[in-house]
C-alpha cells in the first residue's frame, strides 16, 4: 500500500511541475501582453493537528474506543506536512488554488496512540477581503477559503503498555474545509501564503479507529512562498470595487502617475488653504475696521461717510456735506451729500436711516448697565460703557436721552422708588462729567413696577436693578 501511495505522489507532482514548466516555456512576447500577473507556484510546510473531536465511542460489546487527540503526550509529535501548490489569480477578490501535501500525523488517547502516513490533494476557493476606500496598491491582503480534497491515511495502532503494533488500515476519504489566511506580496513575483483550516474527514478510520460514530476532524495551518510568472503587476495587489480609473491609477506599474496626480492634489488643497486663510484675514480686517471709530466722532466706520474726518452723525459722519471739498475723506462708494441737516423746529420725523440705526446701537450698548443690591453707585463697566456712549451724544445734539431707573421686589415700594430714581440719577450724573449737556438728559423713576423677571433667585433679582434708556429728537 505504502509502495502505490509513493507512486500516486510522485505522478501528482509530476502533472503539477509538468503543468508550471510549460507556464515558463512561454515566449516573453505571450507574457508580456497579459496586463497582470496571474499564476504562482509555491512550497508550503503545514502542520497537523488531530482534534478530540468527541470523548469517546461507544460499541455495541461494551467496549469503548477513546477518540485520538494530538500532541498529547507518549506517542504525539509536532506532526508536519509538506508540498507544493498552484494558483491563479481570476479577479482582485476570487482565485483558485491546487496542492498537494504529504505528512505524518500522530494521536494518543489514554490506552493507545496511532502513527499515520498521510497525503493531501485539495482544490481551494479563496476569497479576498479588500476594502472600498482603499487607492494605494494591496500588499497585505487577507481572505477567506473554502476547500474541498482528497486525502489518503495508513494509520499503524499501537498499545502503550508495550508499544506493540496490533493494527493497520489504509483508505482515502473526501474532505472538506474552511478558513481564513492573509497573503503579503513582498514582489510583483513572490508573496508569502498562510492560512488555517479547519477541515472535516468524511471517515471514522482516520486515526484508524472505525465505529461508525461520525467524522475525524484535524487543524491543518500553513506556510508557504509563492513565485509568480510574468513581469506585470500582480492581479491580487490590485484594488476591489472602486472605478476602474482609480484601479488603473493604483497599478504598481503606474505609481508615478499616482504619485504625481496624489502631488496635484495635495498642492491644489494647499492653495485653497492658504486662499481660505487670506479671505478669512481680510474678513476680520474688514469687521474690526467697521466696528471701530477711526476719527473718534462717536459714528463707527460702517456707518460713517466720512470716516477719517471728526463730523455729526446727523450728516453721515461727516463735519457737513456742504464743505467735503473731495472724496478723499469719503467712504469708497458713499455719496456726499446724501444726508441734509434738519433745521431746528423743522421735521423731526424725517430722521435719516443712519441716526435710527446709531439711536438702536445706543440704547443696545446703555442697557447693559446693572446696580449692586440696594445701591445707586456705578461699577467700572458701567463707566466703561457710559465713557463709549457719551462720544455719541456729544456729537449728536439732537438726542435727548431718558434714563429710568429700576429696582427689584425686595423691600418697601417706597422706598425702591426713591432707590431708582437715585440710580437714574447717578447714570445722568456721570454723563454730565463727561461734558454732555444737562438739556441731553432725563430721569424717570420706576421703582419695582417693571420687573424684567418675578424669580426669586439671585440672578433673576439682578436682572431687575437697572437703569432703561430711550432716545428721542429734541423740537
Amino acid at each position: 500500500m505504502k509502495t502505490q501511495r509513493i507512486k500516486q505522489s510522485i505522478f501528482i507532482l509530476t502533472i503539477i511541475l509538468g503543468f508550471t514548466s510549460g507556464l515558463q516555456a512561454q515566449s516573453p512576447a505571450r507574457i508580456s501582453k497579459t496586463p497582470f500577473n496571474r499564476f504562482s507556484i509555491g512550497l508550503r510546510a503545514s502542520h497537523l493537528y488531530d482534534f478530540k473531536f468527541k470523548p469517546n465511542k461507544d460499541l455495541t460489546n461494551g467496549f469503548i474506543g477513546e477518540d485520538m487527540q494530538g500532541l498529547n503526550g507518549e506517542g504525539t509529535r509536532f506532526d508536519m506536512s509538506f508540498g507544493l501548490d498552484l494558483a491563479y489569480f481570476f479577479t482582485p477578490l476570487f482565485s483558485l488554488d491546487l496542492g498537494y501535501d504529504m505528512g505524518k500525523m500522530t494521536g494518543s488517547g489514554e490506552r493507545e496512540y496511532y502513527q499515520s502516513d498521510v497525503t493531501f490533494l485539495t482544490l481551494g476557493a479563496n476569497f479576498a477581503l479588500k476594502r472600498a476606500n482603499r487607492i494605494a496598491p494591496y500588499r497585505f491582503v487577507p481572505y477567506t477559503r473554502f476547500s474541498i480534497g482528497r486525502g489518503t491515511y495508513d494509520v499503524d495502532r499501537f498499545f502503550k503498555e508495550d508499544n506493540q503494533s496490533f493494527s493497520n488500515t489504509t483508505g482515502a476519504c473526501l474532505q472538506t474545509a474552511f478558513g481564513l489566511g492573509f497573503r503579503y506580496h513582498i514582489s510583483e513575483k513572490v508573496h508569502i501564503n498562510m492560512m488555517s483550516e479547519f477541515v472535516a474527514n468524511y471517515t471514522d478510520e482516520w486515526d484508524g479507529f472505525n465505529y461508525s460514530s461520525g467524522n475525524d476532524h484535524i487543524l491543518r495551518t500553513t506556510f508557504g512562498v509563492r513565485y509568480t510568472f510574468g513581469k506585470s503587476t500582480h492581479v491580487d495587489r490590485r484594488l476591489a470595487w472602486q472605478d476602474r480609473r482609480v484601479d488603473d491609477l493604483s497599478s504598481a506599474s503606474n505609481t508615478e502617475t499616482l504619485d504625481k496626480a496624489l502631488k496635484a492634489l495635495s498642492d491644489s488643497l494647499r492653495i485653497m488653504n492658504e486662499r481660505l486663510t487670506q479671505v478669512k484675514q481680510e474678513l476680520n480686517d474688514k469687521m474690526a475696521y467697521d466696528n471701530a471709530d477711526t476719527d473718534q466722532d462717536g459714528v463707527l466706520n460702517r456707518n460713517d461717510i466720512c470716516p477719517n474726518v471728526y463730523g455729526l452723525a446727523i450728516y453721515g459722519g461727516c463735519p457737513d456735506t456742504a464743505k467735503v471739498k473731495t472724496t478723499d475723506d469719503v467712504a469708497p462708494g458713499a455719496s456726499t451729500g446724501r444726508v441734509k441737516a434738519q433745521p431746528r423746529g423743522g421735521n423731526t420725523n424725517a430722521i435719516p436711516a443712519n441716526l435710527n440705526e446709531i439711536k438702536k446701537m445706543l440704547i443696545i450698548e446703555l442697557s447693559n448697565i446693572n446696580f449692586a443690591s440696594g445701591r445707586a453707585i456705578l461699577d467700572e463697566k458701567a463707566k466703561a460703557i457710559l465713557n463709549k456712549n457719551a462720544k455719541v451724544l456729544l456729537n449728536n445734539p439732537n438726542f435727548i436721552l431718558v434714563i429710568t431707573g429700576h429696582t427689584d421686589h425686595e423691600g418697601n415700594s417706597k422706598a425702591n422708588l426713591r432707590l431708582s430714581g437715585l440710580r437714574a440719577a447717578a447714570v445722568r450724573d456721570y454723563l454730565i462729567k463727561q461734558g454732555v449737556p444737562a438739556s441731553q438728559l432725563e430721569v424717570q423713576s420706576a421703582g419695582e413696577t417693571n420687573l424684567l423677571s418675578n424669580g426669586t433667585d439671585r440672578e433673576d433679582k439682578a436682572l431687575n436693578r437697572r437703569v432703561e434708556f430711550e432716545v428721542k429728537m429734541k423740537e
